[in-house]
């Protein structure tokens, strides 16, 4: 059974009696008690500032104070005065939507409430909706988060690169289902009921991708000895403590000319991407193809067991390891990654990925990454050379290697299901969303259990 399906028979619920055209494609048909009509005839769409005088001290709700969970941070508070021009102004009970992306594609909006003195002033990058007689907040909020309601506004946005904005225009015209009022709130309450049922499944979920995580990190650390500290008397006979510049043949960073803004096909010379190591497993795709008029660097080819480091990311990326399993003639190092070539009698390349994943490459990289902005940080080639792992002789690394291989596939397997879990109860909430405040299921007589 699909997600829609589910949504369509959760508890019992049947779509209404009779339905009529609502004019709206995105609509489709409705109930025949509802109406349709445009926003802008529904609720008062970003009213002015009230005439009446405003108290000294209000709530400011920046963008990032609004989760995509509707929950709204109305801690952040300013004196009028510095926030009186150059803002969107609100009272309590007013639906906040984000306009701009990546947030209004994200469901970035809230109705407010508990404000100071009950009145709000936010980022200009909200649209507001007071509810009127017609449509109450708390119906619209669901509305605007239904799936045709999004991609219709998506289709609307305007603005050159960067970021894009949904429009004043498309939110006054876009025709919306209005039921009658009490339906709206038992819509609203439902939906309250069932979207926190849904949330609350899905954090048990990510919860368990948390623990999934952790036993995959403990099970590489009891594996490789990576959590033994460097000064440890107890490492088994026949192990060491190494720096791994004495078990390098070779280590470089690549070449980065300007690129088409796509993946190189059969036939054509690509340059790697940052992200192409960003798993922890070599992803050929992440590349950018060279233009004809540049004649490759060979010397940059990928050859089998090269081990690739990000040198430059955000601090939780940089840093990244993964294995080329195979020779990739045509496609080119970049100047953002660091390859790493071992004298495998010494150290495998496998072996090599695992440690430089482990907790004591992650603290002294993310430990030593420089740079001014979060968003891009680097590491020195000196971090990674002078990094000190324990190290087995090579047949006791195949050995580890192939149980680890065995065990983290039990693990990653897991970890697909759970993130699965975790997309098909989102599909879910989406569609249960949609059903509702359309009119293809009628929750009238719903109650709670």
């Amino acid at each position: 059974m699909t997600a829609a399906e589910r949504a369509l028979t959760l508890d019992g619920l049947k779509p209404y009696p009779a339905y009529k055209d609502s004019g709206a494609g995105w609509i489709g048909d409705i109930p025949s008690t509802w109406q349709a009509s445009r926003l802008r005839n529904s609720m008062l769409l970003n009213p002015r500032k009230s005439e009446r005088a405003l108290p000294e001290e209000v709530s400011f709700v920046p963008m990032e104070a609004v989760g995509e969970d509707g929950s709204m941070d109305v801690t952040t508070t300013r004196p009028v005065e510095e926030v009186l021009s150059g803002y969107t102004y609100f009272t309590d009970g007013d639906l906040l939507i984000a306009k701009v992306t990546p947030c209004f594609e994200n469901g970035k909006g809230a109705v407010a409430r508990n404000l100071t003195n009950g009145v709000g002033f936010g980022s200009t990058e909200f649209h507001v909706l007071r509810g009127t007689e017609r449509m109450t907040a708390e119906f619209a909020y669901y509305l605007t988060l239904s799936h045709g309601f999004r991609k219709l506004g998506e289709g609307s946005m305007y603005g050159a690169g960067g970021q894009k904005r949904v429009g004043t225009a498309f939110m006054r015209d876009v025709v919306v289902p209005t039921p009658p009022d009490a339906e709206q709130l038992t819509i609203a309450a439902f939906l309250d009921h069932e979207t926190a049922r849904i949330d609350a499944l899905v954090r048990e979920q990510e919860l368990l991708l948390e623990d999934l995580a952790e036993k995959r990190r403990a099970t590489v650390n009891h594996a490789t000895l990576a959590a033994t500290p460097v000064d440890s008397p107890q490492l088994p006979v026949g192990w060491r403590n190494a720096t791994l510049k004495t078990l390098l043949t070779s280590f470089e960073q690549g070449w980065s000319p300007q690129c088409d803004n796509r993946p190189a096909v059969e036939g054509e010379w690509g340059v790697l991407k940052v992200g192409c190591v960003n798993g922890h497993t070599f992803n050929a795709e992440e590349n950018k193809v060279l233009p004809d008029d540049l004649e490759p660097l060979t010397r940059y080819s990928l050859k089998q067991d090269d081990v690739l480091i990000s040198r430059a990311n955000t601090r939780d990326l940089v840093g990244s390891a993964a294995r080329v399993e195979r020779d990739y003639p045509n496609l080119l190092l970049c100047d953002k990654l660091y390859r790493l070539r071992t004298d495998e009698a010494q150290l495998r390349p496998a072996y090599l990925v695992l440690l430089l994943n482990s907790p004591i490459a992650r603290a002294a990289i993310e430990t030593s990454a420089s740079g001014a902005s979060a968003s891009m940080v680097n590491i020195s080639q000196s971090t990674i050379r002078n990094l000190v792992f324990p190290i087995p002789p090579a047949n006791e690394q195949d050995n580890i290697i192939i149980h680890l291989d065995e065990r983290l596939a039990q693990i990653d397997a897991l970890v697909l299901e759970v993130r699965a879990n975790i997309e098909d109860m989102k599909l879910l909430r989406s569609t249960l969303i949609t059903a509702a405040t359309t009119g293809k299921i009628d929750v009238r007589d719903w109650r709670p259990a």
